[in-house]
């Protein structure tokens, strides 16, 4: 599968399209955020997707349609994130850097949160 982040600007909506390379229907998860998608990861079976919007968000599928799992509100927007395994490494708009981890029950768990710029 191949997932490609679309924004619509005039509805102020983003989505993900979801495209089965072999011989599977292409689908749109929507709306997936409120501002632009800036990484899509995956995740076993999981689709991962972070956003302009402040959320972290994880799809899962069911009969070959993809839901919502959980969410996590960062507290600032997200620019890139990181997902090794279960844990998530994520920067935001400011450069401060959090560590989550995604739990057995598929919630989104704040560990460890750090602020680059004014670390002592």
């Amino acid at each position: 599968m191949l997932f490609i982040g679309l924004y619509d600007q005039v509805a102020k909506t983003a989505a993900v399209s979801v495209v089965h390379l072999q011989n599977g229907p292409s689908q749109m998860i929507q709306p997936a955020h409120e501002d632009w998608i800036t990484k899509i990861a995956t995740l076993d079976d999981k689709v991962m997707t972070a956003s302009l919007d402040c959320k972290i968000k994880l799809w899962g599928q069911q009969n070959g349609e993809f839901h919502l799992v959980s969410s996590y509100m960062h507290s600032k927007k997200v620019n890139v994130m990181l997902v090794v395994e279960r844990v998530l490494m994520v920067a935001d708009e400011t450069g401060g850097l959090s560590v989550l981890e995604i739990k057995e029950n598929s919630q989104i768990q704040l560990v460890r949160q750090m602020d680059m710029y004014h670390q002592q």
